[in-house]
C-alpha cells in the first residue's frame, strides 16, 4: 500500500508558509513556527524516508532554528537519495559556511552549479565563501557572473564593490555604484585612504 502524501505536502506547506513571514516577525514568534514546521518535516520523513526535498527542507528548518550540524545531517540524507539535487548542495553549502566550513561549503556550491549552472543563488553563495576564504578575484568573478544574469541583484553589487575595494580597485568600485556619482571624489579619497 503506498505511504500518504498528505504529510509531506502539509511539510512543504507549513516550512513555505513559516519562511515566508514578515519582517517584524517577533523571533521568538518565528523560532516556535519553525520549530513546529521541523515537527512536521520529521512526520514527513518518517512517513517517507526516501523523499529528499522533505529533508532538503527538514535542514532549511533546523538552520533557522541555529542547529546546523543537524541541518548538514539532514541535506547529507537528502544528497544520498540524491545526489543531483542542486538546491541540497546549495543549502549544504550554507550550513557549512555558517558552522565554519568554507572549504567544504565552496565545494558544496561548485557541485549545485555544476548541476544547475543558472543556480544564481549558488553561484553568488561561492562569491562570499571564496571572499571569505581571502580569494577575492575568483570572488569577483562570481559576482560578475551573477550580476551579468540577474542586473538587479543588489547584495551582488554591493558584494563585487567590496571585492573591488579588496583588491585596491578603487576606481572600478565607485563607477560600479551609479546612485552616487556626484560623490566620486569624496568616495575615491576615503577609499584610497583605508
Amino acid at each position: 500500500m503506498p505511504l500518504p502524501v498528505v504529510a509531506p505536502i502539509r511539510a512543504q506547506r507549513e516550512y513555505r508558509v513559516v519562511s515566508e513571514k514578515p519582517e517584524g516577525t517577533f523571533k521568538g514568534e518565528t523560532a516556535t513556527a519553525f520549530a513546529g514546521a521541523t515537527a512536521v518535516l520529521d512526520e514527513a520523513v518518517a512517513l517517507d524516508a526516501d523523499d529528499p526535498e522533505a529533508l532538503c527542507l527538514r535542514g532549511d528548518a533546523l538552520q533557522e532554528l541555529g542547529r546546523r550540524e543537524d541541518a548538514v545531517a539532514s541535506y547529507d540524507r537528502a544528497l544520498r537519495l540524491a545526489p543531483d539535487f542542486a538546491e541540497a548542495h546549495n543549502n549544504r553549502g550554507i550550513a557549512l559556511v555558517n558552522l565554519g566550513r568554507l572549504d567544504e561549503a565552496i565545494d558544496n556550491y561548485r557541485a549545485a552549479i555544476g548541476l544547475n549552472p543558472g543556480h544564481i543563488d549558488a553561484v553568488f553563495n561561492l562569491g562570499n565563501a571564496l571572499k571569505d576564504s581571502g580569494r577575492p578575484d575568483e570572488a569577483l568573478a562570481c559576482f560578475e557572473r551573477v550580476l551579468a544574469a540577474a542586473p538587479g541583484f543588489a547584495a551582488a553589487h554591493l558584494a563585487r564593490g567590496v571585492v573591488l575595494n579588496a583588491l585596491e580597485r578603487h576606481e572600478a568600485a565607485i563607477a560600479a555604484d551609479p546612485g552616487f556619482p556626484e560623490r566620486s571624489e569624496e568616495h575615491t579619497s576615503e577609499l584610497q585612504s583605508h
